[in-house]
């Protein structure tokens, strides 16, 4: 012990003071557009109020960020600040980075400038944000993620028919720790109908890609159908991700390596913008030989069902029938328009209700879409229905298909008492017009009238007293009713403020049976709501208004010591970066546990 201090001692007594320096350095003096690398700015003495050159030209991804070291060469002691930066240029050409400055024994230095050479993306660079054959590692650096962090744009294909369905995953994946991520831009899709496919939140999972090892997690899924043939862009995604790399040295002094890496840590959190690269897609004009007269833009693979009720073949005059008409398959069925169904003059058609039993997933939209029309024939007779052709184009036939149903016979009775006398009939169609009275539209003239003074004083009559007293009775009532729902709400409040804990508890037991399950994104989505609904019903606070900040400080006002409280907010930011964080799911045991005795902690308080 005393040799150990005695050591100290002379680490102390034996610091060589030297002449102020302060320099900056950068970890390669030529880069690629794009291609991040490091700036530091090196002092060996003790300084305060540090000053940035300006940055401009650069997107800065980490930075400033703080370390301190110390070595012993030949006997003297020397200790060295470091803030360093994490940088990627914007444009080509010699970039010259200016003087930063410090205050050191109340003097101020400066470093002398520094230029880089910028040069046209190349292949060290190349997709550092792409996929992981062209995103090849870069440098040395481990703040250089390359190949480590990255997005793709997957289509399910990459040439396609003009309406043909397409599907489009935006994968993120890492060899990275991440600790913070939220979208910053989201794709827009020009010239394409699109339509997001919901999905649960699955976590991640392993993949290999040349060799090395990725987590993999599921952004963002779409089902596209271009609407206009060339060239088509699918638009990038981008993240903005907070990730933990390891710092380096800029020389390899071993006693430096210690202190900075070793035994202080040596890790620090960086900020990166990571998006997916744009994906052309090759839209095909449908071939105009063999296309239908009737074609009106279905592609996909379909079939075709007519069908009418028995009881519609045979009808009275102006009474009510429906004919159906349904398309199933797989293709853009959610753009298919409802077919012109041709009938006499005598029978009156009204447009269609459309019944759909549709789903979309990554494969495409499928299912059927059935169109309803109402008919009403005016005159007695035998008519005929003739259900229209349907044409579509087929994709992987490369072909116009038509499709044909039989046609439809009606035989129509006379109507009871005539077709001068017909019954009320009401009926909405899809633009909530009603037909009713049809066939009424002359009535018989009335030849005996009547006439009769009716004319009576308003004032002092029952009907004058009511309106004066109708004011206050609804206000009266107003009042009334005010009263009785805020006693409601009150109460209501009360109870559930009194239940939170139990409620918490029993949804806390859902939880672990997920965990139980090894389902980690069920699991945790299960704890959050446990959590957050704990809080919003024991403080009566609007989920909407909660927030991590709002969260510790209504908690410590509630009187929650800041040790729980920071507990208990680090477990709710636990729950939602779950499914981003690799590795993370191993700890559900523990989470648990903390969930159980943050709710416990706050019972007791």
């Amino acid at each position: 012990m005393q040799k150990t201090i005695s050591t100290l001692i002379m680490i102390c007594l034996f610091i060589k003071v030297y002449a102020q320096e302060f320099s900056a350095s950068v970890n390669r003096n030529r880069v690629a557009v794009g291609e991040q690398f490091q700036l530091s700015f090196n002092l060996n003495a003790t300084g305060n109020n540090f000053r940035s050159p300006s940055l401009q030209d650069f997107q800065v991804y980490g930075g400033p960020n703080q370390s301190s070291s110390m070595s012993w060469i030949n006997g003297s002691v020397s200790q060295q600040i470091t803030y360093s930066y994490y940088l990627a240029a914007k444009h080509e050409g010699k970039i010259t980075i200016g003087s930063a400055s410090i205050n050191v024994n109340g003097k101020t230095i400066s470093s002398r400038p520094i230029t880089i050479e910028v040069v046209k993306g190349n292949n060290q660079n190349a997709n550092a944000q792409g996929n992981a054959k062209n995103g090849k590692s870069q440098s040395n650096e481990n703040a250089d993620l390359g190949n480590n962090l990255f997005i793709r744009t997957v289509p399910s294909k990459t040439r396609v028919y003009l309406g043909e369905v397409l599907s489009v995953t935006y994968k993120l994946y890492t060899r990275v720790n991440i600790l913070d991520n939220a979208l910053s831009h989201m794709p827009s899709f020009n010239g394409f109908w699109s339509e997001e496919i919901k999905q649960r939140a699955s976590g991640f999972h392993a993949e290999n890609i040349d060799g090395l090892q990725y987590q993999v997690a599921e952004i963002k899924k779409t089902i596209l159908v271009p609407q206009q043939s060339g060239k088509l862009i699918v638009d990038p995604i981008e993240m903005e991700i907070v990730t933990r790399v390891r710092s380096r040295n800029q020389n390899n002094d071993p006693f430096e390596q210690f202190f900075n890496m070793g035994m202080f840590g040596g890790y620090q959190d960086v900020k990166v913008k990571v998006s997916s690269k744009p994906v052309g897609i090759e839209v095909l004009n449908l071939p105009s030989a063999g296309k239908p007269q009737g074609f009106s833009g279905a592609v996909g693979e379909y079939s075709m069902e007519c069908s009418m009720k028995p009881s519609a073949q045979k009808l009275k005059a102006n009474d009510a029938g429906n004919v159906f008409f349904s398309i199933s398959g797989k293709g853009n069925l959610k753009l298919v328009d409802a077919p012109k169904i041709n009938v006499p003059s005598d029978i009156e058609i009204y447009d269609p209700k459309i019944n759909d039993k549709l789903s979309t997933t990554e494969a495409g939209i499928s299912g059927k879409r059935t169109f309803d029309y109402l008919f009403i024939p005016r005159h007695e007779g035998s008519f005929t229905i003739s259900p229209p052709a349907f044409s579509y184009f087929d994709p992987r036939k490369e072909r116009y298909i038509t499709l044909q149903t039989p046609e439809f016979n009606i035989k129509v009775e006379r109507g009871s008492g005539g077709q001068g006398k017909n019954p009320v009939i009401s009926y909405y169609n899809n633009n909530q017009k009603t037909i009713a009275q049809l066939g009424n539209d002359i009535a018989y003239i009335k030849t005996k009238t009547e006439l009769k003074n009716k004319k009576k004083p308003v004032y002092g009559s029952g009907l004058f007293w009511l309106s004066c007293g109708l004011p206050f009775l609804m206000l009266g009532g107003y009042a009334g009713y005010e009263k009785y729902r805020s006693a409601t709400m009150k109460n209501m409040a009360g109870i559930r403020q009194r239940r939170a804990g139990r409620i918490a508890v029993e949804k806390l037991k859902t939880a672990k049976q997920l965990m139980d399950k090894n389902q980690p994104s069920a699991f945790y989505k299960e704890v959050l709501t446990a959590t957050t609904g704990y809080l919003a019903d024991k403080y009566r606070m609007p989920l909407s208004e909660m927030s991590r900040d709002s969260i510790s400080e209504m908690l410590i006002k509630q009187g929650v010591n800041k040790e729980k409280s920071a507990a208990f907010v680090a477990l709710i930011k636990q729950c939602e970066f779950a499914q981003y964080a690799p590795g993370i799911h191993s700890s559900m045991q523990k989470d648990y546990a903390d969930a159980i005795a943050a709710i416990e902690n706050i019972e007791n308080t």
